[in-house]
C-alpha cells in the first residue's frame, strides 16, 4: 500500500557503531550532589529505575483500583527490598544492569546473525526465510531476523509481514541510501542504527554471497534507556573521528537534525581547554571558550568533564541544566590527523515523564487563566518565566492551525502549520487540532529529530476565543513507553468507534506501533480482538496460556487491569512484562463527520468491557 511504502523511505540515516565494551565506565559528580543544589532529595531507585514487584500471596490478587503487579517467576538478578506495609518484595533493576542486559544480548544477536549467514549458505533463500520465521533456534527473546537484498528488496525483517518485498533502496531524509549503508556495515560485521516503526533500532549486520547474489542478514532490538543511546552515539561518532578525521565529525555533530541526533540526546565536542568544537543543539557555542561554563546551580560542568576523562578516560557526569537533572556520557580521543585530544559528550534527562509532560501543560492552562490570553502567550516565549524546564516548553495554537506561541522554536509565532508534516509525513498540527476538538485533551506521538515523541495537549476556552495548549518530550524507558502507549491507546478507544481504534491500532505506519510495542485488545471472556499487525491472534482464546503457578495468565490480566498495572510472565523465550487497562465502552459505534471534523456518533444500547494490553521482553 502507498502508506507502507511512505514509512519505508522514511528510514533514517545509519550510523555506524564499532564494538562496544563491558567495562563500566568512571562515575563523577553524583546525584546527591545535584539534590543539595535544588535543596530536594533525589529518589534515584523510585524515578531511573525498572521495578517488578512479586506478590507473596499465591492464591489472590488484590481487586482495588490502584496501580498493581502480578509476578509468576524470577525477574533478572537484581536487588531486593520487602514492603513493611504490603508484605510484597520488590525486585528493582537499575539502568546499569539494564544496559548490561542490553549488551550481553548483542553478543548472543551477533552470534545468531552469523550462525545465520552460514545457515544461508547451505539451503536455498526460500527455505532459510521460513526457517526464520519457524525454528526457534532464531528467535532470541522475541529478537528474529532480517534479510534483503543488496538491491533493497526485504525478503524478511523480524515478523513485519508488510515489509516484505518492499524495496527500501530508497533514500532517508537526510539523503542518506539506506541499503547502501546496511551493505557498507555488512562488509565489516558492524552495528548501525536506525529508525523503524517510530523507535530507535540498534542492528548487526553481516553480508554474504550466495549463487552470484548479495545478501544482508541482520537483527534488530530496541534499547529505549537514555544511557546506552547516549553511550553509543558517543562511541559511534569516536569512530567516525578515528576512521576519517575530527574534523569531519564535528560537521556532522554540528548538524541538528544529522545522525547524532535522537530527540533531545544530542552530541558535542571540546578540546582539553573547554573550547567548544561542536554542538548538535546549540551551533552558537562552536569556538566559544566555554571552560568556566556554569549550569542552572553554579556547577562547572566543562572542568569536572575535564577532570573525569583526564583521570579516567570516560565517564558520566550529572549536572542541571534548564532546572532539570541531566546526566552525560563523556569520552576522550585523539584525532587520528592533528593527535590533539577532544572529548565527546551526549546527555539526556532521566527524570521527566509523561505524568511530568502533562503537570506541565496544566500549570501552563492555569497561567493562562491567571495572567490572561496576551501575557500568558508572552511569558511562554520567554526564557526566564517559568516555561522552560529542561527539554520541556510550551507550544499554544489556535484551531485553524495558526501559532501563537512556541517556547522551543519562536521563529513559527503567526504562521499557519496546518499542513506541516513530521519526518513520516504525518499531519502534526491536524492531529493536535482533532485530539483538543475531539477529546478535550490527550497524547498523540510523532517523529521528531530522529527519535519518536510524544505530546499532551489541552483546549482551553478563553474571553479571546479557543486556544489549544501543549507540550512534548521523548520518552527514554521502556516501561514509560509502554505505559504511555497503553494509556493513549485507551484514550483513543474511549473517543473512536471500534473499527476506526482496531484499524489504527494494527496498520502500518501508526503511532500506535513503537518499535517492539503494540497494542493488544482482549474482550472480558479472554478473545484477542487486535494483537497490532499480527492478525493471526485475532479470535485466539488467551485464557489457555498458564504461568508457572498454573494459574491461567489471562486471569492476572483481567483482575490487575481494574486499576491498571503490570503483569510479569516468562516462558521458554524470555520474561515479558505487560500494562494492562481495562476500558467499558459501548459495544456498536459509527462515526460521521460534522463541520469537517471526525466525530464518533454513539449508537450503541450496551456497554462491555476490554482489556487493552502492551507488552515488551527483557
Amino acid at each position: 500500500m502507498k502508506q507502507f511504502f511512505t514509512y519505508a523511505i522514511a528510514l533514517l540515516l545509519m550510523v555506524y557503531i564499532p564494538g562496544f565494551a563491558a567495562d563500566k565506565p568512571a562515575k563523577a559528580s553524583a546525584l546527591t550532589k545535584i539534590a543539595a543544589l535544588k535543596n530536594q532529595p533525589i529518589q534515584e531507585e523510585e524515578n531511573s529505575e525498572a521495578t517488578i514487584i512479586e506478590d507473596e500471596d499465591k492464591d489472590t490478587q488484590a481487586e482495588d483500583d490502584s496501580t498493581q503487579t502480578a509476578v509468576d517467576t524470577e525477574a533478572p538478578a537484581n536487588l531486593e527490598k520487602e514492603s513493611k506495609e504490603t508484605g510484597i518484595t520488590i525486585r528493582t533493576i537499575s539502568n546499569e544492569q539494564i544496559n548490561e542486559i542490553l549488551k550481553a544480548k548483542m553478543v548472543q544477536m551477533e552470534k545468531m546473525v552469523n550462525n545465520a549467514v552460514a545457515f544461508l549458505k547451505k539451503h536455498t533463500l526460500s527455505y532459510t526465510c521460513k526457517s526464520f520465521g519457524s525454528d526457534q533456534q532464531w528467535n532470541l527473546g522475541g529478537i528474529s531476523l532480517f534479510v534483503f537484498s543488496d538491491s533493497g528488496i526485504c525478503y524478511r525483517y523480524d515478523n513485519d509481514s508488510w515489509a516484505i518485498w518492499k524495496n527500501f533502496v530508497k533514500k532517508g531524509e537526510e539523503g542518506e541510501p539506506f541499503i547502501e549503508r546496511m551493505r557498507e556495515a555488512g562488509e565489516k560485521g558492524l552495528w548501525i542504527s536506525n529508525t523503524w516503526k517510530n523507535a530507535l533500532a540498534y542492528s548487526y549486520v553481516k553480508t554474504t554471497k550466495k549463487d552470484k547474489q548479495t545478501y544482508i542478514i541482520g537483527a534488530s532490538f530496541y534499547p529505549e534507556t537514555g544511557e546506552f543511546i547516549a553511550e553509543q552515539l558517543v562511541k559511534a561518532a569516536i569512530n567516525l573521528a578515528q576512521q576519517k578525521s575530527a574534523r569531519a565529525a564535528f560537521e556532522q555533530i554540528s548538524n541538528p537534525m544529522g545522525a547524532f541526533v535522537r530527540g533531545d540526546i544530542y552530541l558535542w565536542a571540546y578540546n582539553m581547554l573547554g573550547e567548544c568544537k561542536a554542538h548538535g543543539n546549540n551551533p552558537a557555542m562552536i569556538g566559544q571558550d566555554l571552560l568556566n561554563w556554569q549550569d542552572s546551580n553554579g556547577q562547572y560542568r566543562n572542568k569536572e568533564m575535564i577532570k573525569l576523562v583526564k583521570d579516567a578516560g570516560k565517564g558520566w557526569i550529572e549536572y542541571i541544566e534548564n532546572g532539570a537533572i541531566k546526566r552525560a556520557y563523556v569520552e576522550k580521543m585523539e584525532d587520528p590527523i592533528s593527535k590533539e585530544s577532544f572529548i565527546f559528550g551526549a546527555g539526556y534527562y532521566p527524570f521527566i515523564n509523561h505524568e511530568q509532560v502533562q503537570a506541565f501543560v496544566h500549570k501552563a492552562v492555569a497561567h493562562i487563566r491567571s495572567a490572561g490570553f496576551t501575557n500568558a502567550l508572552r511569558d511562554f516565549t520567554t526564557r526566564d518565566a517559568g516555561f522552560i524546564e529542561g527539554p520541556l516548553t510550551v507550544f499554544a495554537y489556535r484551531p485553524d492551525g495558526v501559532m501563537l506561541a512556541d517556547g522551543q522554536n519562536p521563529i513559527f509565532i503567526g504562521q499557519n502549520l496546518i499542513n506541516s508534516k513530521d519526518a513520516d509525513g504525518n499531519f502534526i498540527t491536524k492531529k493536535i487540532i482533532d485530539i483538543a476538538v475531539t477529546q478535550k485533551s490527550g497524547w498523540f506521538g510523532f517523529v521528531n529529530r530522529r527519535a519518536y515523541a510524544d505530546a499532551f495537549v489541552q483546549l482551553v476556552e478563553t474571553p479571546e476565543g479557543e486556544l489549544i495548549v501543549g507540550s512534548s518530550f521523548w520518552p527514554i524507558s521502556k516501561e514509560r513507553s509502554v505505559e504511555a502507549l497503553a494509556k493513549k491507546a485507551e484514550s483513543f478507544f474511549k473517543n473512536h468507534p471500534i473499527d476506526e481504534s482496531f484499524t489504527r491500532f494494527s496498520e502500518m505506519p501508526s503511532d500506535f506501533i513503537h518499535g517492539d510495542l503494540f497494542v493488544s485488545v482482549y474482550s472480558e471472556d479472554g478473545i484477542c480482538l487486535i494483537s497490532g499487525v499480527n492478525k493471526d491472534l485475532i479470535w485466539t482464546d488467551v485464557k489457555t496460556v498458564k504461568n508457572k503457578r498454573g494459574k491461567a495468565l489471562f486471569d492476572d490480566m483481567r483482575v490487575v487491569s481494574r486499576g491498571g498495572g503490570w503483569v510479569d510472565y516468562q516462558d521458554a523465550s524470555g520474561f515479558t512484562r505487560t500494562y494492562v487497562k481495562r476500558v467499558t465502552r459501548g459495544i456498536s459505534e459509527t462515526s460521521n463527520k460534522l463541520n469537517g471534523r471526525e466525530k464518533s456518533k454513539k449508537t450503541s444500547t450496551a456497554e462491555q468491557s476490554y482489556i487493552i494490553a502492551v507488552s515488551y521482553r527483557m
